[in-house]
C-alpha cells in the first residue's frame, strides 16, 4: 500500500533536514544596518584646509623610496636616534638657568650629532616629492592584527626628530634651517595623511603636520608675518575641528574594543556599511574589514556574526592591495589568534 518503505524513510529524513535547515535560517536575524549617526561614513576623508596650501610638493618623484630607506636606517640602530631625541639632561651649574651663550653651545652640541642620523636627511630629501607609495607597496606590513607596528613606530619617531631638529635651529635663531626641517616634517605628515591605509598612519600624519605648523607659526610671529600667521591658524584650527567632529567619533565606532553587547550591536551596521561601500574612504574600509574579522568571534548577535563572516570573504581579490590585505587577514584570523588579541 505504501510502496517502497525504504524510499519513504529517506523522504521523511530529507524533509526533516529541510525543515531543520529552514528553521535554522529563520533563526538568523538580517544583517545589521547603519545607525544613521554618521553620514560621513560614505565619503572619503578630506581635510577642510589642504596640506598643499602650506607645503606644495611638485617634484615628479616618489617620496616612498627615501622614506623606506629612512625606516630601514632607523630600525638598524634605533638607539642612535632615540639618544638624539631624548638626550641626558645637562644641569647648569648651581641649578641656575643657562646663560644664552651656554644654551646656544648646548644646542650646537646636540645638532653636531645630526650628521650621524642619515635617516633624517632622507626625510628632508623626500620633502619635495609629489607622490608617495610607502606602505601601499606591501600593505600587509601595517594592515594586520599585530600588537606592534615597527615601521609605523619608526616613521613616527623620525618625524618627531625632524620637528625637533627644526625647533633646535629655531631656538638658536637660524630661521632658514628651522624652516628647512619644519617643511620636511610637515611633508612627511602630509604624505602619510594622503596614503592613510590605517588609522594609525593617518593619526601620525596629522600629528606631524600639526607640530610642524605650530613651529612655523612661531617663526611667522617672530617675523610679524600676519598673512602666514592667519594661514597657519586656519590650518591648525579647522583641521583639528574636522578630525574631532568627523573622524574621531567614527573611529571610536570602528575601534569599538568592548565586551558590551549593546555597544557592539550599535556599531555593527556602520562597520559593515563602510567595509562594503567602495565610495567610503580606503582607511575606513581596511579598518572596518579588520573589525569584521573580530566580529566573526565576538559579534553581539548571530546575524552580525554571519554577515561579518560572509563580508570578509568578498574582498580577497579586490584591485586595491590594502583592501585585499584587510580582507585576507580578517577571513584567515583563527580563534587562537583572536584570543591573543583579546
Amino acid at each position: 500500500m505504501w510502496g517502497n518503505r525504504q524510499g519513504w524513510i529517506y523522504s521523511v529524513i530529507i524533509a526533516a533536514m529541510m525543515i531543520w535547515f529552514m528553521w535554522d535560517l529563520a533563526g538568523v536575524p538580517p544583517p545589521p544596518t547603519p545607525s544613521g549617526q554618521f553620514p560621513q561614513l560614505w565619503k572619503p576623508i578630506e581635510l577642510p584646509v589642504s596640506p598643499d596650501s602650506i607645503h606644495p610638493a611638485n617634484d615628479v618623484c616618489d617620496a616612498g623610496d627615501n622614506y623606506r630607506k629612512a625606516i630601514d636606517h632607523y630600525l638598524r640602530d634605533p638607539k642612535l636616534y632615540d639618544r638624539f631625541y631624548n638626550p641626558l639632561p645637562e644641569r647648569p651649574p648651581s641649578g641656575k638657568a643657562q646663560p644664552a651663550p651656554d644654551r646656544i653651545q648646548a644646542i650646537d652640541k646636540r645638532l653636531s650629532g645630526l650628521s650621524n642620523l642619515e635617516a633624517i636627511e632622507l626625510i628632508v630629501k623626500a620633502a619635495s616629492c609629489r607622490d608617495v607609495r610607502l606602505f601601499v607597496r606591501n600593505p600587509e606590513e601595517i594592515v594586520n592584527y599585530n600588537p606592534t607596528e615597527p615601521a609605523l613606530d619608526a616613521v613616527r619617531r623620525l618625524g618627531d626628530i625632524t620637528n625637533q631638529v627644526a625647533s633646535l635651529y629655531q631656538a638658536k635663531g637660524d630661521a632658514t634651517f628651522a624652516a628647512h626641517y619644519y617643511d620636511a616634517a610637515f611633508a612627511l605628515g602630509s604624505k602619510l595623511y594622503k596614503e592613510r591605509l590605517v588609522h594609525a598612519e593617518l593619526s601620525i600624519g596629522l600629528g606631524l603636520m600639526a607640530d610642524a605648523a605650530q613651529g612655523m607659526k612661531i617663526a611667522a610671529l617672530r617675523a610679524k608675518d600676519e598673512a602666514k600667521i592667519g594661514e597657519l591658524d586656519e590650518f591648525i584650527s579647522r583641521n583639528q575641528e574636522y578630525y574631532q567632529s568627523q573622524v574621531l567619533p567614527l573611529w571610536r565606532t570602528v575601534n569599538n574594543a568592548t565586551s558590551d553587547n549593546e555597544a557592539l550591536a550599535r556599531s555593527a551596521g556602520d562597520v559593515l556599511a563602510m567595509a562594503k561601500t567602495p565610495s567610503a574612504d580606503r582607511m575606513w574600509r581596511t579598518e572596518s574589514l579588520l573589525r569584521l574579522g573580530l566580529y566573526r568571534f565576538n559579534a553581539a548577535r548571530k546575524g552580525d556574526q554571519v554577515a561579518a563572516a560572509q563580508e570578509v570573504l568578498l574582498w580577497t581579490a579586490d584591485p586595491d592591495a590594502s583592501i585585499r590585505a584587510a580582507s585576507t587577514a580578517a577571513s584567515q584570523l583563527t580563534v587562537e589568534q583572536y584570543r591573543l588579541i583579546h
